[in-house]
């Protein structure tokens, strides 16, 4: 019992220590995304078949 009541007072003496984050968000939005030169895009898909860029009214196939 004792070991109990000296961990609970052990861990309030210390204090508990907020959460934080482990990085800082960089706060990009859709419309930054969008925003971007780089037309037309695809990301994670590929459906598009092989155009490493021959055809630019595709997106090129990198993924």
């Amino acid at each position: 019992m004792k070991v109990v009541v000296l961990s609970i007072l052990a861990s309030v003496a210390l204090g508990a220590h907020t959460a934080e984050p482990a990085h800082e968000h960089l706060g990009w939005t859709v419309d930054d995304l969008l925003d971007l030169d780089a037309k037309p895009f695809a990301i994670g898909h590929r459906g598009f078949g092989d155009n490493l860029g021959e055809d630019p009214a595709r997106p090129i196939e990198d993924t």
